[in-house]
């Protein structure tokens, strides 16, 4: 389960069908969107770290807001734990410790309103994206909120997304439609332009018409 705001995302590739060698100068690629693959996005992902064992001075781990191998960088900030050995670590986070696993990182902003995370791995042609059917992560609730609470703070967002849409389509069929007057304006003025030529086509060749027009203008 993800938790909002910035928060980063760690792959196991060894779990999925790219357990082949990668250049450590080359990255996977995460492709990600919100409710359904709404605001898509791509990223690149880093290799991760997982933290080893000193007997000297252990350096402290920032656990808050851990929810399966997701960190919350909101959380992260508020609360710090003190410093631990390697196995306290693994105690808190066992995932982190699975043998011959080969992590990846990567950071994404999870909009106020997402309640799923769509998202694939890719490297080059090759792809983890569940066998066609995606990956998909619930994102918890902001905290302190009821379900009725945070969808009744999401009404101001949608309707704002409504107007902007409208908006949008309006600014869009209005330059269509100058687009479509400018080209009907050019088309009219290239035909007189031709009707132009014509006439003095006939004048230079002698043409009756073109006598019979002299012969009316006034002088």
């Amino acid at each position: 389960m993800l938790v909002r705001a910035g928060v980063t995302l760690l792959y196991n590739r060894m779990q999925g069908p790219m357990k082949f060698f990668i250049p450590e100068d080359q990255a996977l690629e995460l492709h990600f969107g919100f409710n359904n693959w709404q605001r898509p996005g791509s990223v690149r992902m880093k290799r991760f770290k997982k933290p080893v064992e000193k007997t000297e001075s252990p350096q402290p781990l920032k656990t808050a807001g851990v929810r399966e191998g997701v960190f919350d960088k909101q959380a992260e900030a508020g609360v710090r734990q003190k410093a631990g050995s390697a196995a306290e670590i693994k105690d808190q986070m066992p995932w982190l410790f699975i043998e011959g696993a080969d992590w990846w990182a990567a950071e994404v902003d999870v909009p106020a309103e997402a309640a799923t995370m769509n998202f694939s791995i890719s490297y080059y042609e090759h792809v983890d994206n569940a066998l066609g059917s995606n990956h998909k992560l619930l994102v918890e609730l902001p905290k302190g909120k009821t379900f009725e609470a945070w969808t009744r703070s999401l009404e101001p967002l949608f309707f704002e997304s409504v107007y902007t849409a409208r908006k949008t389509r309006e600014e869009f069929w209005k330059r269509k439609e100058e687009s479509r007057r400018a080209s009907r304006a050019k088309a009219q003025e290239m035909v007189k332009a031709v009707e132009r030529r014509k006439v003095r086509v006939s004048c230079r060749r002698g043409s009756r018409q073109c006598k019979s027009r002299t012969a009316l203008t006034p002088v």
